[in-house]
């Protein structure tokens, strides 16, 4: 079961700015951009959110989550959701990240 969480203006913001990029051949009736969670085999990699698209009629709506304007969908693995009930998709400059939306008070 997915509990999509919530999203900042920050990675809203960089969602669009990344949407922006592709070629205007998308369909975004038919797309949706999707939070997945990205690994690696280098013992250095760190493991986190990455942002993909997916067709729209396979995400279940209990994937999906709307804030700040922007419909997202997140396919991340049940063992991590669980580890995300209190945290919200952020953006700091350089990745996306899940950060906990009860130790900052700047979230927006």
């Amino acid at each position: 079961m997915c509990n999509a969480p919530k999203f900042t203006k920050r990675a809203a913001a960089q969602i669009r700015q990344m949407l922006s990029t592709l070629a205007n051949d998308r369909h975004f009736d038919i797309y949706m951009p999707v939070v997945g969670w990205e690994v690696g085999f280098d013992k250095h990699f760190l493991a986190g959110p990455a942002l993909g698209m997916h067709e729209l009629d396979l995400i279940p709506e209990r994937c999906q989550t709307e804030c700040h304007g922007l419909r997202i969908a997140y396919n991340i693995p049940v063992s991590v959701m669980k580890t995300l009930d209190s945290s919200v998709l952020d953006f700091d400059g350089a990745r996306f990240l899940f950060v906990d939306r009860h130790h900052d008070c700047h979230l927006d």
